[in-house]
């Protein structure tokens, strides 16, 4: 997760990728106020580090995308890489609850998730297919046949 809101000294948060995590657990993390605290006014400072408008973190978006590395750890030969994009939606969603009281579902302002993946899912929640490559995931080949 990548603060936005400031750009001259770019932060970013890491979490686990095996488990889901709760709303109140990521606000805590984050130092956020949980939604029972969202009509503090200092809950729409601590939020404004990561919910800002497109054009006020456009430098800090390009700059994220422009550091983008591949993965140090090398994948062993016959697996696929770990991604776990599952857990990452779901602090992204956790974090929009916190913005809008603890109701996503009723969403007060537009938002975006914006999420860059290479591949299926191998890790965690969501996960389609194993990191093995002898389990086979459907093609557009298959379908068609």
């Amino acid at each position: 997760m990548h603060e936005l809101g400031f750009s001259e000294c770019p932060k970013c948060y890491v979490f686990k990728g095996d488990r889901e995590h709760n709303p109140k657990t990521v606000c805590e993390q984050l130092n956020l106020p949980h939604s029972t605290d969202s009509l503090n006014k200092g809950s729409q400072a601590a939020l404004e580090r990561f919910l800002v408008p497109v054009s006020e973190c456009e430098f800090a978006l390009n700059s994220i995308l422009d550091d983008l590395q591949c993965d140090p750890w090398p994948v062993e030969s016959g697996t696929r890489a770990a991604r776990c994009v599952g857990s990452a939606l779901n602090v992204a969603v956790s974090l929009l609850e916190a913005a809008n009281g603890g109701n996503a579902g009723n969403v007060k302002r537009g938002s975006r998730i914006i999420t860059l993946m290479g591949g299926p899912i191998t890790y965690g929640p969501g996960m389609i297919v194993s990191q093995d490559l002898k389990e086979l995931i459907r093609s557009h080949m298959d379908i068609q046949n």
